[in-house]
Formats: C-alpha cells, structure tokens, sequence
C-alpha cells in the first residue's frame, strides 16, 4: 500500500470516526432536551408542592385554632355539667323532703 492509499484509508476512517461522534452528539443533544424537559416538569411539580404546602399550613393553622376552640367549649361544657347535676341533686334532695312532709 502506497502513502497515498494510507492517506485515503486514513481520511476514510477519520470520515467514519467523524459521522460516529455526530451521530453520539446528536443523541446526546437529545438526551439533554429530554434532561431540560424533565427539570421544567419538575420545576412546576415543585412549584405545585409549594403551594399546596402553604395552603395546607394555612389549613392546619385554622383547624388548630379550631381544636383549641373546641377545647375551651367542652371545659365550659363539663363545668356547666357539673352545676347541672350539683343543681339536680340538691332538686332531688328537696324532692325527697317534700314528699316526706306529704
């Protein structure tokens, strides 16, 4: 083989060798597209979370402030219930008093 037919060997192999690494950019252009479209998706699925997280704080807030509400009524409540049967016992005591008079 001449230097001449090296020559063409060579630049057939560095076309080929060309073709290949274009052939991989290209892939790897397109798997960055896809790695670019899959952080956008995840950059709104994070904004989504986001909001919902305030949202659902902003709600537990509320149900907290609920739960202490409700806390304090049925303190209130117990206590009333207990001056209402304080109040029927001594009822029933005057009852009981009543009918032994009668």
């Amino acid at each position: 083989m001449n230097n001449e037919d090296r020559i063409i060997s060579m630049l057939e192999q560095m076309q080929a060798d060309i073709k290949d690494l274009k052939q991989g950019q290209a892939v790897l252009e397109r798997e960055v597209s896809d790695i670019k479209q899959s952080q956008n998706i995840l950059r709104v699925a994070n904004e989504k979370l986001d909001r919902n997280h305030a949202v659902l704080e902003k709600e537990l807030k509320s149900v907290k402030s609920d739960v202490a509400e409700i806390k304090t009524d049925v303190k209130e409540i117990k206590n009333d219930l207990k001056y209402v049967w304080e109040d029927l016992s001594i009822s029933d005591d005057r009852v009981r008093k009543l009918e032994k008079i009668h």
